[in-house]
C-alpha cells in the first residue's frame, strides 16, 4: 500500500500484507461501507482503484483510468459491505485462480468477489456448527 492508503483506510496503516492473508483475515478490519461513512465516497473509490490498478498492471493494462474508477463505482455499490480484507484476499485469490479470461474485466473481478464470498460464508458457517 502506497502512502494515500492509510490516509483513506485508517487503520489499514499496518494492514496485514495481502500476501499474508489467510480466510480467517477475512472477518476482520473495517468494512468499505464503514470507510465509506467515515472518509466520503471519494477516497474510498481512490483506494479501490489502486487495488485494482496494481491488478490492471499485472494482467497487461487493458482497463484504461476511467474503467478502472467506473469497476471501483460498481464494486463500492455492489460488495460496500465486505471487509477491506476480504476484498484484498478475493482480487488476490481471482488473480491466482487464473480466471481472467483474455483480460481484467468488471465482470471477472465481480466473479471473483462472488467466488470468494461463498468461501467467506462457508467459513462462517463452518465455525459456526463449531460452536453448537
Amino acid at each position: 500500500m502506497n502512502s494515500a492508503v492509510p490516509s483513506v483506510t485508517g487503520s489499514l496503516q499496518n494492514a496485514t500484507p495481502v500476501s499474508s492473508l489467510t480466510i480467517a483475515h477475512a472477518f476482520q478490519g473495517p468494512s468499505i461501507a464503514s470507510l465509506t461513512r467515515e472518509n466520503g465516497r471519494g477516497p474510498v473509490i481512490a483506494w479501490i482503484s489502486e487495488e485494482l490498478d496494481a491488478l490492471n498492471k499485472i494482467c497487461g493494462g487493458g482497463l484504461d483510468q476511467a474503467s478502472i474508477t467506473y469497476c471501483a463505482e460498481l464494486i463500492l455499490d455492489r460488495f460496500k459491505f465486505r471487509t477491506v480484507n476480504a476484498f484484498r484476499l478475493a482480487l488476490r485469490d481471482g488473480l491466482n485462480s487464473g480466471k481472467i479470461f483474455g483480460k481484467l474485466t468488471y465482470p471477472v473481478i465481480a466473479e471473483w468477489l462472488i467466488e470468494h464470498e461463498e468461501k467467506v460464508e462457508a467459513e462462517a458457517y463452518r465455525k459456526h456448527m463449531g460452536t453448537k
